[in-house]
Parts: structure tokens; sequence; C-alpha cells
């Protein structure tokens, strides 16, 4: 598959989206402290042995970054600002940020709405730029944001850990709809099994939230993280959708059953081509026997003479026909093999709560849609 010439424009979109949304969830959370230290004295700490203050950190410097390389920092004012605003956007973003981390207590909540207010004026400038200069900037730029808000969407702010019900909005059918409609639109810039394993697992948990079936508030806000890493690594192409599976050997003995399904979306073409391979057996054998069972006979040379010449005639020929038949089988092997990996493939990126009352069916088709739970009784 060609590279798409803007792929690197569309990847920095992407990690925008993402990590603008990232850095809004943490500047909005109560407890967000700018605390660095450690439990060692100068460990070098990975990932997630980072404070929330230093991640905060991280996710500033990516926006900073991004915005610069997709020409987004705007010099301001935005649309609500006093026309004397002076600065670049991302300056004020550093501002909001450490006026809410050394504001006092009283005065913490109305840090957080100048915040918002801002990050909602530059988003939506961000996105009339992109729309005007590439539809793909653009879409690839609100998907990032779209599927990064699922867990850090700012009603976050209103309990401690967040509640799923506060999900209920970015997980909603239309919001859902506009993502799919977004990813169809970048197709050629994902891996062909990203697209399904990220839109099966969001409407997985969709239909968990909207079922309020998880065993509770803490599980569920546990399992939650966990999705986002997921989606955060498939979406900004940090993993492959193979690896779901090489890493963990077991899931493809899990998944097993998911290729009954899957072959029974291409029946007809099995059934051809199982008609087809018996005509052609039985064929032979006619040519083979003659019109009089007695190979080598008059009628049998006659009929084989009469059966070229018909051929002949139409243009076919017994290398095209094999080729044409090599052809057409290929492709449609090719396209049951990329079926069945992204039917395991969506199972595996697919990380939900434990539930109250269901059991998810691991084996039931996806690709058509949700995935399907059954009651326990």
């Amino acid at each position: 598959m060609t590279t798409p010439s803007d792929m690197d424009d569309v990847r920095n979109a992407l990690r925008l989206g993402w990590y603008l949304a990232e850095l809004r969830g943490r500047m909005m959370l109560p407890q967000t402290t700018l605390a660095t230290t450690t439990a060692v004295p100068y460990r070098l700490p990975l990932g997630s042995e980072r404070t929330p203050g230093e991640l905060e950190i991280q996710d500033e410097a990516i926006v900073v970054n991004m915005v610069a390389k997709l020409g987004v920092d705007f010099d301001r004012p935005l649309s609500y600002e006093p026309r004397n605003a002076r600065g670049k956007c991302s300056a004020r973003l550093t501002q909001l940020d450490k006026a809410i981390h050394f504001a006092s207590q009283a005065k913490k909540g109305s840090a957080r709405e100048d915040l918002a207010r801002f990050l909602f004026a530059w988003d939506e400038k961000i996105q009339d730029v992109l729309v005007a200069t590439s539809s793909a900037h653009a879409a690839a730029y609100v998907v990032g944001r779209g599927f990064a808000e699922v867990l850090w969407c700012p009603d976050m702010s209103r309990a401690p850990l967040g509640s799923p019900k506060d999900r209920g909005l970015v997980l909603g059918k239309a919001r859902r709809d506009d993502l799919r409609r977004y990813m169809d639109r970048l197709s050629e810039y994902f891996d062909p099994l990203v697209v399904p394993a990220v839109l099966v697992s969001l409407d997985a948990w969709a239909d968990v939230i909207q079922r309020g079936d998880w065993a509770s508030d803490e599980v569920a806000m546990a399992a939650l993280p966990r999705q986002s890493a997921v989606w955060h690594d498939l979406v900004l192409a940090e993993r492959s959708p193979q690896s779901l599976l090489s890493n963990r050997p077991r899931n493809i003995a899990r998944y097993r059953y998911s290729v009954l399904p899957v072959l029974g979306k291409f029946l007809p073409q099995i059934l051809l081509g199982g008609a087809f391979l018996v005509l052609l057996a039985i064929g032979g054998f006619v040519i083979s026997r003659g019109e009089f069972g007695k190979p080598g006979s008059a009628g049998s040379s006659t009929f084989i003479g009469l059966l070229a010449t018909v051929l002949g005639l139409l243009g076919v020929t017994t290398a095209g026909a094999t080729a044409r038949l090599k052809s057409v089988s290929t492709g449609v092997i090719e396209k049951m093999r990329l079926a069945i990996d992204a039917d395991v493939i969506s199972t595996a990126a697919t990380e939900l709560p434990e539930l109250k009352h269901a059991t998810l069916v691991r084996f039931a088709p996806r690709l058509a849609g949700r995935q399907r739970y059954s009651a326990l009784k």
C-alpha cells in the first residue's frame, strides 16, 4: 500500500487531538499537582511511574510541539478575548496552567473555568483552519481528541475517580457515528485492522455504559484506562494491531471460534467456488470418457474439438482460465484472512470491566456491529 504524502501531518494531527484532550483532563482534575518527587531520588521512571504533574508537563510539551508543526499556534486574541490580548496561544496555555496550580483553593474553580473557555475557543479555531487546509487533517484531529475524551472528558472533575455515567455523552450514538465516519475517511492512513478494532471496542464500551451493567464504578474506572491505552497505541500508530495477539499467544486459541461466523460472511463465494470445482471435475470426467465412454474414440475427439472451438470463439484458453481461477481464489482467501484477523483482533482490543448481569460472548460476529452479551440466570 502506498504511503500518503501527508502521512506525517495526519499523525501529528492525531497526536495533537489526543494530547490536547488529555492535557485538558489532567488540568481539570482537582487532585492534580506539579509535584515530581519519586520514592527513590534520581531514579529514572518509566511512563507508569511518572507523577500526574510530570505527565501533565509532558502532555503540554507535546501539544506545544504539535501546534507549531501544524501551524495552529495562533496569535491572540481568540474569538472571546479582548482586542488587546497578545502572544501565542501556546504561551497562554502555559499561563493558564500555572494559574490553576498556584491559585488558592477558593480560586481554582475560576481558574479552571478560564482554561475551559480558552481551550474551547482555541479548539474551534483549530478545527476551522484544519478543515480549510485538509479534510484528512481535520478528521485526524477530531479522531484523536474523540477517543481520548472517553477517558479524559471534563466531567471527570466532578468526582475523585470519575464515574462511568459521565461517559454517556462522549459515548453517545451521534458522537460514535461521527468518529466512525472520520475513521472511514482516514482508512488509507491506518493499518486495515486498526479501524475495526477501535470501533468495535468503542461500541462495546457504549453498550456497557448504556446498560449500566458494570460491577462498580471503581471496577469500571480501572478498566477504562486499560482500554484507553489500547486506543492510544492503535490510533496514534504506536503499536501494530497484530501485536495484540503476538504478545499474547494464548489469545489465538482463545478466539479460535471467531473463524466460524466470519466464514459465514463468505458463504456465497465458498458455495460458488465449490460448485465450480464440481463442474470442473464432471467436465474432466466426461472429456476423459468421451461421448460413448471410450477414451480416444471419434465421438470423444469430436466432443473435445467442438468444446475447444466454442471456448476459442469465447476467447477462453486453458492458461487464461487457470490464471483467472487462481486470481479469484487468492483474492477470496486474502479477504477471508483479513476478516478473520479483524474479528479476532477486535476482540483482543476490547478491555471491558467486570459485568454484573451479562457475560461477553467472545465468538459472536463483531464486524457487523456491537459485541453480544448473554444474560446470566
